[in-house]
């Protein structure tokens, strides 16, 4: 669930994102401006998908612009669409920085 106590017209405040894992609850605050926002908060994300040692690991690719794509999947799926697209899926979000296409 997506809350918006952001002004948009000014670019700034703060978007709640709440979410349910393996039944515990979280709400992650995300500081944005204008039409970005803080990317630690998927540092945050991948920390908490990973304490619960799910099957499914937080996986993210650049869109070729300045967004991007977040996909929840297991290892190997993650690695059969990467064979297939030859889209790069990265686990650490440094290592997407790191590649980013522009």
């Amino acid at each position: 669930m997506l809350r918006y106590p952001a002004n948009w017209e000014a670019g700034t405040g703060d978007i709640d994102f709440s979410f349910n894992l393996n039944g515990s609850d979280y709400t992650l605050t995300i500081p944005m401006m204008y039409d970005w926002y803080d990317t630690n908060t998927l540092d945050t994300l991948h920390q908490i998908i990973n304490a619960h040692s799910t099957e499914n690991r937080l996986y993210a690719a650049s869109d070729s612009g300045q967004g991007i794509l977040l996909l929840y999947r297991t290892s190997e799926w993650a690695s059969d669409f990467n064979r297939l697209t030859g889209i790069a899926l990265f686990e650490q979000l440094s290592d997407l920085w790191n590649n980013w296409p522009y």
